[in-house]
C-alpha cells in the first residue's frame, strides 16, 4: 500500500501477460479467485512468497481484523483451499479489502522470471507467489 502501481503495470507491459488486478476491495482471495474462474483455471499460491505490509503482518498476528474482511471472507472462502500449515493471520490478511494494494499479474511461464527480474531491478516489490494449474474443485490452493 505504500507504492502505486504506475511503473510496475508499465514494466509488465512490455513482456507477455495474461492477466492483471490491483488487489482493492475484494482483497487477495477476492481478486485471485475473480481471474481463475473467468480463466477457467485455478491458482496454487504459495503463503510464504507473499508480501505483506509489515505492520499489517503485525496486526494480524496480534488478532487485529478489519470489519469489511468478514465480508468478504463470507464471499469467498468457498473459493479457497487453505493447506491445513497455512497460518489463521495469513488466511485473514488475504480476505483483507486493501485499498490500494498490489498487482497480481500472471504471466507466461517463459515470461514470469524476467518480469520478476526487471520488477526487482526497477526497485519494486515483487515476488513470484504462485503458479496456474489446471482447473481445479476450487479456485485457489493456498499452501
Amino acid at each position: 500500500m505504500s507504492k502505486l502501481n504506475k511503473k510496475a503495470s508499465e514494466i509488465m507491459l512490455t513482456f507477455e501477460t495474461h492477466a492483471c488486478t490491483d488487489i482493492t476491495g475484494f482483497g487477495f482471495a477476492g481478486h485471485a479467485s475473480i481471474i481463475a474462474r473467468q480463466s477457467k483455471v485455478s491458482l496454487e499460491i504459495n503463503n510464504q512468497h507473499l508480501s505483506v505490509y509489515p505492520p499489517a503482518l503485525e496486526g494480524f498476528k496480534n488478532g487485529e481484523r478489519s470489519a469489511a474482511s468478514k465480508a468478504n471472507r463470507l464471499e469467498y472462502e468457498s473459493s479457497c483451499c487453505f493447506h491445513e500449515k497455512v497460518p489463521d493471520y495469513i488466511q485473514e490478511i488475504l480476505f483483507d479489502p486493501q485499498t490500494s494494494g498490489g498487482l497480481l499479474i500472471a504471466a507466461s511461464e517463459k515470461d514470469a522470471p524476467k518480469l520478476l527480474t526487471q520488477l526487482l531491478v526497477n526497485g519494486e516489490i515483487a515476488a513470484a507467489v504462485g503458479k496456474i494449474i489446471a482447473r481445479g474443485q476450487t479456485d485457489i490452493i493456498i499452501t
